[in-house]
């Protein structure tokens, strides 16, 4: 099945505000809560202008993203010195190796700087910094307990808890909210658009 261009958004403000998405005029994605995804919406080939909005936002963040025929993107919400912006995440697509699971983590958390991070105690990536997305890892599939840790440090900053990771499958784990704050500092465990054949339905 060929496939198609496609957006989903996602609310990682760290305010903990509902957010509402737009491209142009057209609302994709309306009051969604923070730590939600959006289902993937289809999109026309071209570049597309995205907005969003809020209620006690000062001002709507916007984004200009071009899409190819087969082009998806994670859209989110973030927080930067209290204005809301737009930050575009690509879905890349690399299915060479079915037989292991692909993890990436996303750092959306303002209080989250230069950490490690680790599955079962073993350290798989190192030093990823706020806005920052890592490569995808192969891993073998299984259940992990995923901990953030400051850079060479024992100190666990976040607890992801336990997540499966399966073959073929690729997923990000997101890092989101405030440390000593509401909402607070936690992980979000998304399905990737790699992980589909064909349409996201």
């Amino acid at each position: 099945m060929t496939k198609k261009p496609y957006v989903r958004f996602f609310n990682a403000d760290s305010l903990g505000r509902t957010m509402s998405f737009f491209m142009g005029d057209e609302a994709l994605a309306a009051d969604l809560p923070f730590g939600a995804f959006s289902p993937f919406t289809e999109v026309p080939v071209g570049t597309d202008t995205f907005t969003v909005s809020c209620v006690n936002c000062d001002s709507a963040g916007k984004i200009m993203l071009t899409f190819g025929d087969s082009s998806v993107y994670t859209v989110a919400a973030v927080c930067i010195d209290d204005s809301v912006s737009l930050y575009g995440i690509r879905e890349i697509f690399d299915q060479t190796n079915r037989s292991f699971a692909h993890l990436r983590v996303c750092n959306l958390s303002p209080d989250i700087i230069n950490a490690d991070v680790f599955a079962n105690n073993s350290q798989i990536l190192g030093g990823v910094d706020y806005l920052e997305i890592s490569r995808y890892i192969d891993m073998i599939p299984d259940t992990y307990n995923f901990t953030v840790r400051g850079c060479g440090s024992d100190k666990i900053l976040l607890n992801c808890g336990r997540q499966t990771v399966r073959s073929g499958k690729y997923n990000t784990l997101y890092f989101i909210g405030r440390v000593n704050s509401n909402p607070s500092v936690r992980c979000v465990f998304s399905v990737d658009a790699q992980s589909y054949d064909g349409e996201y339905l």
